[in-house]
């Protein structure tokens, strides 16, 4: 289990980061605007030393942008789309199909979903008011630059296939992953490439965040008691959508093994809530924040005013 005091800076950062992706706007050009007020509050871990250099670029639902910090280095950040909790288990794009892209390393068999490969594919296409994609800057920058791939939830998702591409169009730049709170991406054999690749401790996951459990059959079984007493029980609707996902996760789909186990707690202790509210807060970009170590009283002044933590914690 990973232990907030011993999570690296570059892993508080990410997260940072990934929260940020989620701040509100009419335009981009509105959220852009949020979106540095926030990174202007020294308390949090990007301690004002970060700045949005490419972006945010909307397309559909999808976001990303790309922040450059101390010493160089990069973030690539995904928001991904804004979305439900039950949308995650009733848009069944899992159907398995190829990387969208050539990559003579990986496996054969390797699969991914078809919802993973269509946000990818958006993401690709993304381009800044000025023509310039994302991939453009990338390849500007010099050689032997850091670049680090995170985002949340369905962000956390295309952030474990987009540094996979990136390794094959950046031959001077190191790539490395941080995920948090995604939904496995594709099946054993990307898992298994996945980790050859980057390692295991890229993954950041809350214990009792349902999302992460999403397209493995046996991990979607666990949400029916993922809150156990005094938690709120899973109620019929929940329970009915869990196993249909089960029937439709046609693939093997795996998460990489991960040391990136975030302990949660929960909100209600007294079961008498409802579910999808409990499933909602634990997953929040903001919980994770949280579990990171960022003080609520820093989330609430840089990026949620509304926030409040599990266990009347201040």
């Amino acid at each position: 289990m990973v232990q907030v005091q011993a999570l690296p800076r570059k892993v508080k950062v990410a997260a940072t980061l990934s929260a940020v992706a989620y701040a509100s706007g009419g335009s981009d050009a509105e959220r852009l605007q949020e979106m540095n007020k926030a990174l202007a509050h020294p308390g949090l871990p990007t301690q004002a030393q970060w700045s949005i250099v490419w972006g945010p670029v909307t397309g559909e639902s999808d976001s990303m942008f790309i922040a450059s910090g101390p010493g160089g280095e990069h973030m690539v950040v995904i928001r991904g789309t804004v979305f439900s909790l039950k949308s995650v288990l009733q848009d069944l794009e899992v159907d398995p199909v190829p990387l969208p892209f050539d990559d003579p390393d990986a496996p054969r068999g390797t699969t991914i979903s078809e919802g993973a490969a269509k946000t990818f594919q958006r993401l690709r296409a993304l381009l800044a008011a000025d023509g310039q994609s994302a991939l453009d800057l990338l390849k500007a920058l010099p050689s032997g630059s850091r670049v680090v791939v995170t985002g949340h939830s369905l962000g956390g998702c295309a952030a474990s296939l987009v540094p996979i591409w990136l390794r094959t169009e950046l031959d001077r730049v190191e790539v490395t992953p941080l995920t948090f709170a995604g939904q496995s991406a594709g099946n054993a054999e990307f898992a298994s490439y996945f980790e050859a690749l980057f390692g295991t401790r890229v993954r950041y996951f809350n214990d009792l965040d349902l999302v992460p459990r999403a397209w493995n059959r046996e991990d979607l079984a666990t949400i029916k008691d993922l809150y156990r007493e005094p938690g709120p029980p899973c109620d019929l609707l929940y329970r009915e959508l869990v196993s249909i996902a089960m029937d439709e996760a046609k693939s093997n789909y795996c998460q990489p093994q991960s040391q990136g186990r975030l302990e949660g707690t929960l909100y209600d202790e007294s079961g008498l809530f409802e579910f999808e509210k409990e499933a909602e807060k634990q997953h929040s970009c903001y919980n994770y924040l949280y579990l990171t170590g960022v003080p609520p009283r820093v989330i609430q002044e840089s990026v949620s005013p509304d926030w409040r933590p599990p266990g009347g914690a201040s």
